[in-house]
């Protein structure tokens, strides 16, 4: 069992900072990709894999279900 420390406090800060910066820079390269984002489609399997920490998923995974959800790659 781990016990609250400051340290335990700090990690959990920074994680929490750089999770954001990551979401960030996803939600920009999803719109550019798609044209939209993964949330806003309800795209469940993405969810569960980048917000929940549900596993791993492959971007040939993802161009399908966003193409599924009628938001096939751009071009280019």
């Amino acid at each position: 069992m781990s016990k609250l420390t400051q340290r335990l406090l700090n990690r959990a800060a920074d994680l929490a900072e750089l999770q954001s910066k990551v979401q960030s820079d996803l939600t920009e390269a999803f719109r550019e990709r798609y044209g939209t984002t993964y949330s806003d489609v309800n795209a469940d399997e993405i969810i569960d894999v980048l917000d929940y920490h549900g596993g791993h998923i492959t971007l040939s995974d993802v161009d399908e279900i966003m193409t599924k959800a009628g938001y096939p790659p751009r071009k280019g």
